[in-house]
């Protein structure tokens, strides 16, 4: 008993060290991301006004890559400051469905080279209503959002990794039982370690370290937890399966 507390202090002085300093690092990596984000701006109005189509059509495609690098910069940011953040929290009634299409489309630019997407039983498209389904909870719409994103990416980087695109297939559903919500992503990209199980949500712990920050699922329990969400990581069907269980309101 005496070694766990002392491992979860240490947990615990670990991801307070961190969120000091990760808190500072997003503030630099902020101001210049503002800088870059202007400046693409004016070259994009710039690329507008040429005369050349075909040539601005090629211009303005490569600036989406670059859109599209900068927003996962810009999310990297925010999820080092989510991990030192507690302040800024606020709870308000949140449509579970809506929080999670939000989710997809925000995730929609990567996922639509590497996988089907399945929710609520139909495949996922951008154009999917955000509203066609109502489960109605008490939460904080943006950190809801930002830790679902995060989940739906993990699951990406590992599609990535497993390559093919025919056979993967990332599955989300909505459960409902009479005093709570579950909320499944299920997918088959193969799972993880057994070994890495117990430490999956620590930070620099997890299987990515090697293509991240490592940071991204301690970030997702840490949301969790505020909102006193439980999250289970498991192996199951030739994947990895994350849980989230939400007491009805």
């Amino acid at each position: 008993e005496n070694q766990e507390l002392q491992n979860e202090k240490l947990e615990n002085a670990q991801i307070n060290t961190i969120g000091k300093l990760s808190g500072g690092i997003s503030h630099e990596i902020n101001t210049p991301l503002t800088v870059i984000n202007g400046n693409l701006e004016m070259l994009k109005q710039s690329i507008k006004n040429l005369e050349d189509q075909e040539q601005k059509s090629y211009m303005l495609e490569d600036l989406k890559d670059v859109e599209i690098n900068l927003n996962r910069i810009k999310n990297i940011a925010e999820s080092m400051r989510e991990i030192g953040d507690t302040h800024n929290f606020k709870l308000k009634n949140v449509n579970l469905y809506r929080a999670i299409i939000f989710a997809l489309r925000l995730t929609h630019h990567k996922s639509k080279k590497i996988t089907k997407i399945r929710f609520q039983n139909q495949i996922f498209s951008i154009d999917l209503e955000r509203d066609k389904q109502e489960f109605l909870i008490k939460a904080d719409q943006a950190k809801l959002e930002q830790a679902f994103m995060a989940i739906v990416d993990n699951a990406l980087d590992e599609f990535e990794l497993k390559g093919g695109y025919e056979q993967n297939l990332l599955n989300i559903k909505i459960l409902e039982h009479s005093d709570r919500l579950e909320v499944i992503f299920q997918d088959n990209a193969g799972g993880v370690e057994p070994s890495l199980l117990p430490d999956i949500f620590k930070p620099f712990k997890g299987k990515k370290q090697h293509r991240g920050l490592g940071i991204g699922l301690s970030v997702v329990k840490k949301i969790m937890e505020q909102h006193n969400f439980d999250i289970k990581f498991e192996n199951a069907d030739g994947g990895a399966k994350i849980s989230v269980v939400i007491p009805k309101p």
